[in-house]
């Protein structure tokens, strides 16, 4: 079952809901931009000075809605009430915990120059991320 965007933002007070706009907003626009520089920048040799100017600027596009991304996120943290406080604190911090092990596991494979999996710690970052927020929100809503 599909989930709208307001089942998501089901139980968010007025001011939650005003304030996690743009984070969607700047969520939106930094995939984008981020695929869009995995898609289209060249692939190096590892040197900087083979790589064209405007591969360095698609590079650095990301970063930018990535900040703003950040700044909003943590502002809907500092403004929403105690209980969404603690949801999204115990979120990152198990998504931070997986990354952290992960990486350092694959730090590891890398020594042995298995290095084909080093890209899977994000996006298990945020897959705990997202399964922790919404398994806590569901048990506190009962």
């Amino acid at each position: 079952m599909r989930k709208t965007s307001e089942q998501w933002d089901a139980g968010l007070n007025a001011r939650d809901q005003r304030n996690i706009r743009p984070i969607k907003f700047y969520a939106l626009f930094w995939s984008i931009s981020f695929l869009a520089a995995v898609l289209f920048l060249p692939l190096g040799d590892g040197t900087r000075e083979t790589q064209p100017i405007w591969a360095w600027l698609l590079a650095a596009i990301p970063v930018i809605p990535g900040t703003l991304l950040a700044h909003h996120y943590l502002r809907f943290i500092r403004e929403t009430d105690e209980l969404m406080r603690k949801l999204h604190l115990e979120a990152l911090a198990a998504g931070f915990g997986v990354a952290f092990v992960f990486g350092m596991g694959f730090i590891l494979l890398g020594q042995l120059e298995i290095t084909k999996f080093t890209g899977l710690t994000w996006h298990l970052m945020l897959l705990t991320y997202i399964w922790k927020l919404r398994s806590a929100q569901r048990e506190y809503s009962e």
